[in-house]
């Protein structure tokens, strides 16, 4: 974690103890205190890695106020109603292919000292070693605006045109390219250049080299103790990486501004729009109040209090008694704060470690997902099936165009979540199916003795605009049966029944054999029509009733899709979705296992149909008779013409209608 050496003249607390004290409470580490190169008494203070607003010490002594002292967060606003006509930075459409973000903002009447001074200089190197990996996702620069011309220019050039007096040495100019050749074994960030033809660079309006990103400034640029305004220039491959730098330098420094905590902003023109720096908007992140009482430990934490404790950690909170939750507006200065979660552990540290009383924790179990797993693989194991563990990554080319299936669009609810510049095809975007890899280990397993009978329980996922995450992780089940002298339907269909008994699923026909047994949730079978099955061999598995939700689905593989798994033999597959199947909490299905079916209902005899001729119930078949339109089996009915059948009672002219 990063440390944050702060002179022993800047802090409050005289006694050593009592800051070694404050910064335990406050979730940091207190280092120890010593003379630095300077003979300046300094104290080290470890910092953790997500906090970046602590990494100075003007945002650690913020904090501290405001935790302490509950002195008010500071509230950045901008100087003026919209940027000057001529405050924006102009990004050529070539830059965009190596850094393609670049921020700008500046701070007007700065006054500086030379501690203010070589804290911004700190600022800049923490960050850049930390949130920005040296460089490589953000570059942060900062200049004296009153020796820059507006507007600026941000584009890529070649090494020999980009000329300017570098800050290492400002007895004369350089080329990139010389400065490459010079400075190549001791700057380690020129390897971030290496092997491109054209570099980025940032000129004012005159033409004059501002910034050569991420390498160094111009010296004619550079900031001084003279320096009132100061222009700061983020450039970055990563936007948020690039947003958050900027933000963390004007939340520090903006209280030496001649009107305080206030800063220019500055547009950034691309070539597909216009984007206003920075963004000082809040963000709002949202907890039950109920989750956060029991992560933090204190079961009487009214909401009220809650907002309170949060204020003390430079966060506002409102507290919602309707639905019982904490709404958070997360500052700039604390982008570490992403969940409610994170909510939760403000709270804990405002109210106090030491004052957390202790809970004896529970005994640990698990999860009801987990015993559905277990449970599926007892069953397909008892039934001849091997497991396989394919990866969770998977190709578009193999997951949809050797389906059948369409690539999903933005709008579908089953969109795949895709890798950003995945290395290779193969790996290019998470499994929306477990069916693809069932396919793949068949086609790998053509030497094997059939029939080839495996099976996978894992996880799909699928990406979505309802969580806080963006997507969501399904448990499926997916078996495959594949031999050359049968597609195997029955075969699988034996293994769907074996399996959705013992979680307690009962077909209608096995309903009907126990005699009406109340434990169990009837499941019947429906057509459907699917791309990769054959038609009129497919179904689905759902639950009768009214509810009708789907379990699972069973049937052919489409000839097609055989072949573009190079698959010479029949195939048919079996589909469960846990997720639908089973939710936590419920009622004991079997010994050991406590799960509820999700969607259960209770069993009626008004779901089944009683034969208008013989009175027996009728469960496999439903015959209406043209006449009285009453139900009867099939076998008592018969057909009067090519389309229509008739009951035998009217038939004989003895109906009861």
């Amino acid at each position: 974690m990063p440390t944050c050496s702060l002179p022993c003249v800047s802090i409050e607390y005289s006694a050593l103890d009592d800051l070694e004290e404050l910064c335990f409470s406050f979730g940091l580490e207190y280092e120890e205190c010593l003379l630095d190169e300077k003979g300046v008494e300094v104290v080290k203070i470890e910092i953790p890695a997500n906090r970046y607003d602590l990494l100075c010490l003007e945002g650690l002594a913020t904090a501290l106020l405001a935790y302490k002292k509950n002195i008010p967060a500071p509230v950045i606003r901008y100087s003026c109603a919209s940027p000057r006509a001529t405050a924006y930075v102009e990004a050529l459409p070539e830059a965009t292919f190596t850094r393609p973000y670049i921020f700008a903002a500046c701070l007007r009447g700065v006054k500086l000292t030379q501690q203010v001074y070589d804290s911004l200089l700190e600022l800049q190197s923490k960050l850049h070693q930390n949130l920005c990996r040296k460089r490589t996702l953000a570059a942060i620069g900062t200049h004296d605006m009153d020796r820059i011309t507006e507007p600026l220019v941000y584009g890529l050039e070649h090494p020999e045109s980009i000329v300017f007096a570098p800050l290492c040495d400002s007895s004369r100019e350089y080329s990139a390219s010389e400065l490459m050749r010079h400075y190549n074994e001791t700057n380690s960030h020129l390897k971030i250049l290496e092997g491109r033809d054209l570099y980025p660079v940032l000129r004012d309006a005159n033409g004059n080299v501002c910034s050569w990103p991420p390498i160094t400034n111009s010296s004619s640029t550079k900031v001084t103790l003279d320096t009132r305004n100061i222009f700061i220039e983020v450039t970055a491959t990563d936007r948020v990486k690039g947003n958050i730098c900027l933000n963390m330098l004007v939340h520090c420094f903006s209280q030496y501004c001649e009107e305080p905590f206030t800063v220019e902003p500055f547009h950034t023109k691309y070539s597909d729009g216009t984007v206003l720096s920075p963004d000082l908007s809040q963000r709002s992140v949202i907890g039950d109040l109920d989750s956060l009482r029991k992560l933090v430990g204190v079961p009487n934490l009214s909401g009220d209090d809650a907002c309170v404790l949060l204020k003390q950690m430079m966060v506002d909170g409102s507290y919602n008694a309707k639905d019982n939750t904490i709404e958070a507006l997360v500052p700039i200065s604390r982008p570490d704060i992403q969940h409610a979660c994170d909510i939760g552990e403000d709270i804990a540290i405002a109210y106090g470690y030491n004052r957390i009383d202790q809970h004896e924790f529970p005994r640990g179990s698990l999860r009801s997902l987990t015993y559905f797993g277990r449970i599926v693989r007892d069953v397909l194991s008892s039934c001849g099936y091997k497991e396989t563990l394919m990866p969770i990554l998977d190709s578009l080319h193999n997951m949809f165009e050797r389906m059948g299936w369409a690539v999903p669009d933005d709008k579908s609810e089953r969109r795949a979540v895709l890798l950003k510049n995945s290395k290779v095809s193969e790996l290019e975007a998470c499994r929306v199916s477990l069916l693809p890899g069932i396919m793949t280990t068949i086609a790998n397993l053509k030497g094997a003795s059939l029939p080839i009978q495996v099976f996978e329980v894992g996880d799909v996922i699928w990406r979505s605009d309802d969580t806080d995450v963006r997507a969501i992780n399904n448990k499926n089940v997916a078996c495959g049966y594949a031999n050359s002298s049968t597609a195997g339907l029955e075969e699988v269909q034996g293994v769907s029944e074996a399996l959705l008994n013992e979680l307690g699923f009962y077909s209608e026909y096995q309903r009907w054999e126990l005699g009406e047994s109340k434990s169990a949730i009837p499941e019947t079978w429906k057509h459907m029509y699917r791309l990769e099955e054959i038609e009129g061999r497919v179904v689905k598995l759902v639950s009768s009733g009214d509810s009708g939700v789907t379990l699972g689905i069973m049937g052919v593989i489409h000839p097609d899709v055989l072949r573009r798994f190079h698959i010479q033999i029949p195939a048919q597959r079996l589909k469960i979705g846990g997720w639908l199947v089973i939710k936590e909490g419920g009622t004991t299905v079997s010994p050991g296992v406590r799960f509820h079916v999700e969607l259960l209902h209770k069993f009626n005899l008004k779901d089944y149909w009683e034969c208008g001729y013989c009175k027996e119930k009728i469960i496999y078949t439903l015959n209406l008779c043209a006449k009285c339109e009453k139900t009867y089996h099939e076998e008592c009915t018969q057909l009067s013409d090519s389309t229509a059948r008739i009951c035998l009672l009217c038939l004989r002219g003895t109906s009861g209608k």
